[in-house]
C-alpha cells in the first residue's frame, strides 16, 4: 500500500482492491452498514481492513505463507503472515 489507512488516500486505495475482485456494489454495501455504529465502536478503517482479509481467504488456492512451516502458538495456531499477491491495477506493484 501506498498511503496510511486512516487517511483519505488511503482509505480509497483499501477500497479499491477488494472491489475490483469482489465488485464496488458489495463493499459499498458493506462499508454503508458501519452508519449504524458509532466511530469509537467501529472503525471504518478496520471494516476496510476485514473486507481485504475476506477478499483473500475467498482464494484459499492462492495464499502464500510465510514462514511456509511456521511454529505454533500456545492455541495451536501458525505464527505466520498469510496474504494473496495480487498486482496493482497501476503499476504492477504485489500487495498483501
Amino acid at each position: 500500500m501506498l498511503h496510511h489507512k486512516k487517511g483519505a488516500s488511503g482509505r480509497l486505495e483499501r477500497r479499491l482492491l477488494p472491489s475490483k475482485v469482489a465488485g464496488a456494489d458489495i463493499v459499498e454495501g458493506v462499508l454503508a452498514q458501519t452508519t449504524a455504529y458509532r466511530r469509537r465502536n467501529l472503525s471504518v478503517d478496520d471494516v476496510i481492513d476485514a473486507l481485504a482479509a475476506a477478499v483473500a481467504g475467498s482464494h484459499p488456492g492462492e495464499l502464500v505463507s510465510v514462514p511456509e512451516n511456521a511454529p505454533l502458538d500456545a492455541h495451536g495456531l501458525p505464527i505466520q503472515m498469510v496474504y494473496w499477491p495480487r498486482s496493482s491495477p497501476a503499476g504492477g506493484r504485489q500487495h498483501a
